[in-house]
């Protein structure tokens, strides 16, 4: 019998057991409120014969469930064998192991890359499989090393970082491995809960962002405070009623989670708006090194396009010639592109996620970094003046 008709069976066998149960418990209830004897008596017996027929049906269905797992794994080991062989016949053609084209094929899918056609009849399930009981100890080691270092970088969720669990490890290695998966779940947490916090601070980070700037302005700034309003309740209306010479006093909150929680609460479009007005109140008679310098670190928060923040730093006048005059050497450049884990003449795009990604490594927020604090902080100084030094250069 093919598995359509044994599906099919399966089907008709639910439904009966379904109409079997609703009609029971009805019939009976009736023939209880009655109150007649004889009709008791006759719902009685037929409630015994649909209580057997129920039984009947569970034991036919659990039947055909079986068989039908039982064809299921059959289907399925015939594929495996038939990937297998292709798998060989591949390996042969490249000049290369069997466990080189099962990695691949597995870390394709894990880190998001490109699947090569050759490879595209081996199935995933199959590959982690195959890696996790097939491939050699210090292949299998080295795999969920280079997914815990993906995950880490935060280029891999933890959904996908958990198949490690499928492979055979010993006693020791597991426990690491257990140890470092769990404290990336309390480290996922931990930025889940500091997201929500920062998407609640969001009319004081507006205000501190602009405070931050006018402290810097002082006495120089010409900004009209009804046309500030006025913007500022173009981006936010709650920011804009929490704009007044009370919030100026508030530090509380740094620049950097100012600008992140901007970042994470907004739309794109009002995030851009206000950052070029933050960018107008800066450049409010001429921006010298301190505008400058905290536009860079505002900027480094904020993921924005990379032709949106060219535009904004050439509108702006921040490639002026006096700062020209004090960009940084080729060493210098050369240390900014090492310390963000970049390649030189990387785009604006490519150095803002490699600085959201050394963030993610070296906040000194992080609960695994709490234990060395000052290091944490002073790294995250030098990689955000790196950030400012190649955007603006």
């Amino acid at each position: 019998m093919s598995m359509n008709k044994y599906r099919l069976i399966s089907n008709v066998v639910r439904s009966l057991q379904a109409v079997c149960g609703i009609l029971v418990f009805p019939l009976f209830l009736y023939s209880a409120a009655t109150n007649n004897a004889v009709l008791l008596g006759v719902s009685i017996f037929f409630a015994l014969i649909f209580i057997c027929i129920l039984l009947l049906i569970s034991v036919c269905r659990t039947s055909f469930d079986k068989l039908i797992e039982e064809e299921d794994r059959r289907l399925w080991a015939r594929k495996k064998q038939k990937m297998l062989r292709q798998a060989e016949a591949l390996s042969l053609v490249r000049n290369c192991s069997l466990e080189d084209i099962f990695i691949e094929r597995f870390k394709a899918v894990l880190c998001k890359g490109p699947v090569s056609k050759d490879l595209e009849f081996l199935d995933y399930s199959y590959a982690v499989e195959w890696v996790g009981e097939c491939a050699s100890y210090k292949s299998r080691c080295a795999v969920v090393d280079s997914l815990f270092y993906l995950a880490e970088k935060g280029r891999l969720g933890l959904t996908s970082l958990s198949v490690y669990k499928k492979f055979h490890l010993k006693n020791t290695e597991k426990r690491s491995f257990d140890l470092r998966y769990n404290e990336l779940v309390k480290e996922a947490d931990f930025l889940a809960r500091r997201r929500a916090w920062l998407k609640s601070k969001l009319d004081v980070a507006v205000c501190r962002l602009v405070n931050a700037l006018l402290d810097i302005k002082g006495n120089n700034l010409k900004y009209n405070q009804v046309k500030l309003r006025k913007e500022l309740s173009k981006i936010d209306n709650v920011a804009a009623l929490r704009f007044d010479d009370d919030c100026s006093s508030d530090r509380s909150m740094s620049v950097t989670d100012a600008a992140e929680s901007v970042f994470v609460s907004l739309p794109y479009n009002k995030c851009k708006s206000l950052v070029r007005l933050l960018f107008e109140i800066a450049t409010e008679g001429g921006a010298g090194i301190g505008e400058k310098n905290l536009l860079m670190l505002i900027l480094a928060q904020m993921n924005l396009k990379e032709n949106d923040v060219e535009l904004l730093i050439r509108n702006y006048g921040l490639r002026s010639e006096s700062h020209k005059s004090q960009k940084a050497s080729a060493d210098q450049l050369k240390e900014c592109y090492a310390l963000l884990d970049v390649e030189e003449g990387a785009s604006v795009q490519q150095i803002q996620e490699a600085y959201h990604r050394m963030a993610l490594l070296c906040h000194p927020d992080l609960p695994r970094n709490a234990n060395r604090l000052q290091e944490c902080q002073s790294l995250m100084a030098k990689i955000n003046a790196a950030y400012a030094q190649l955007v603006v250069r």
